[in-house]
């Protein structure tokens, strides 16, 4: 019973990261290799070396609210993807704080600019 519960889970919360709309509304579809997570993370000494160096340019940036220092980097084979809820000033820093470390054409801008 516990091995099928564990195969269940991760399904279960790659649904939930899929739905990001009110609840009168129906969910958006998004193919399953769009879906990038913090368990996408790379073991590797690289990758977790980019997410660290844009860690630290991101909070040594000035004036960046708390939901900008904690948005989602996660890094994969060299790309980098950022995932959050950022303001529109906000959000240009963490794309270039990634950009200058990651590379121009590394950076996957999934960052969600708050209303």
């Amino acid at each position: 019973m516990i091995h099928r519960f564990t195969q269940v889970l991760p399904a279960f919360f790659a649904l939930a990261c899929v739905w990001d709309g009110p609840a009168d509304s129906e969910p958006r579809a998004v193919p399953r290799e769009a879906l990038v997570g913090v368990t996408d993370q790379g073991e590797n000494t690289t990758d977790l070396s980019i997410t660290r160096r844009i860690r630290r340019a991101i909070m040594a940036a000035d004036g960046l609210s708390f939901s900008a220092k904690n948005a989602k980097i996660i890094t994969c084979d060299g790309r980098v993807t950022l995932q959050g809820e950022v303001e529109t000033s906000e959000r240009g820093v963490l794309l270039t704080a990634a950009r200058n470390v990651a590379g121009a054409g590394r950076v996957d801008d999934q960052l969600r600019v708050a209303d």
